[in-house]
């Protein structure tokens, strides 16, 4: 499926996504190639649930970079080729899915009744995660 530059959403922030030398030394003509004509069968993956890049996070940011720069032949009108993707969800014994606003809330209130420990000591975790992932994604196996 063709996607406009300006409808790609990417799943990670652009600090987990990190600086992607090799794209960003690429011409706009080499990058869109490489966007279109993946060599490692690697395309830019966009999520059937949420609509966002789900793999590909360099790439689009790099595309949406270029096509903020009015020096750039990429525009946020260029279509590039992404690949549909469905997470398997079987997994889980319960719904996932995209969240209203209205249900985020709701969740969020509840979450409140945590105890004031608990809540410090989730958030000591989320922040190692968070590390943890990022040097993942800086320092790929």
């Amino acid at each position: 499926m063709r996607v406009k530059v300006r409808d790609l959403v990417p799943l990670h922030s652009p600090e987990v996504s990190g600086v992607r030398s090799a794209l960003e030394a690429l011409s706009d003509e080499e990058l869109i190639f490489a966007c279109d004509h993946s060599r490692n069968g690697d395309p830019i993956k966009i999520s059937t649930v949420s609509g966002k890049v789900v793999d590909g996070n360099g790439r689009a940011y790099e595309l949406m970079r270029r096509a903020a720069n009015p020096q750039s032949k990429i525009t946020f009108d260029a279509e590039i080729e992404c690949e549909a993707y469905t997470p398997d969800n079987s997994m889980f014994s319960f719904q996932l899915g995209v969240t209203t606003p209205e249900e985020e809330e709701a969740s969020s209130v509840e979450s409140t009744a945590l105890p004031e420990d608990v809540k410090v000591m989730l958030q000591e975790i989320l922040q190692l995660l968070n590390h943890d992932i990022s040097q993942l994604v800086q320092m790929p196996s």
